[in-house]
C-alpha cells in the first residue's frame, strides 16, 4: 500500500469514518480485487463518494498544516511558557490538525494536556476550555468506534 494510503486509513479510523476491523476488510478486498484503498472503501459501501471527495481534499490539507502549527506551538512555549493562554491554544489547535490526520494517539494526549492547563488558568467555563473537552470527547469517541468490529465482510 501506498504511503498516501497509509494516511487515509489511518485518517478514517482516527476521526471514527471506519473501524480498524472494516479498514482491514478493505485491505483485504485490495489485496483481492486491486486498486486503491478509497476504491475498496467505497466499493465495500463503507465510504460514500463524496465523503471521500471531501476526505481526501482535508487530508491534504491537514498534512500539510501540521508542521506549522507544530512550530507555533514551540515558539509560543518558548517565548511565552507552558501556560500561557496562547500557548495552551497552540495546543489545542496542534491537537485538532492532528485529529483530523488520524493521529489519535497524539490528539488526545495533547488535547488532555490542553485541557488540564485550559480549565486551571482559564476556569470551565471559559469558551477554549469547553472545545478543549469537546475535543477529548471527540477524540474518545472516535477511538471507541475505531475498536469497533467490522460491519461489512468478504464473501
Amino acid at each position: 500500500m501506498t504511503e498516501q494510503g497509509i494516511r487515509l486509513g489511518e485518517i478514517l479510523v482516527g476521526r471514527g469514518l471506519v473501524s480498524e476491523a472494516d479498514l482491514d476488510v478493505a485491505l483485504k478486498r485490495q489485496e483481492v480485487a486491486g486498486g486503491r484503498l478509497a476504491t475498496n472503501l467505497v466499493a465495500l459501501g463503507l465510504l460514500a463518494p463524496s465523503d471521500l471527495a471531501i476526505l481526501l481534499r482535508h487530508q491534504r490539507e491537514v498534512v500539510a498544516a501540521v508542521p506549522g502549527a507544530e512550530r507555533a506551538l514551540a515558539k509560543f512555549e518558548a517565548g511565552f511558557g507552558a501556560d500561557h493562554p496562547s500557548t495552551l491554544r497552540a495546543r489545542y489547535n496542534l491537537s485538532r490538525l492532528l485529529f483530523l490526520a488520524g493521529r489519535l494517539g497524539e490528539a488526545l494526549r495533547l488535547a488532555q494536556d490542553a485541557l488540564i492547563d485550559l480549565r486551571r488558568n482559564l476556569g470551565r467555563d471559559h469558551p477554549w476550555t469547553k472545545e478543549a473537552a469537546a475535543m477529548v470527547a471527540d477524540a474518545f469517541t472516535a477511538r471507541a468506534k475505531a475498536a469497533a468490529p467490522a460491519t461489512v465482510t468478504l464473501d
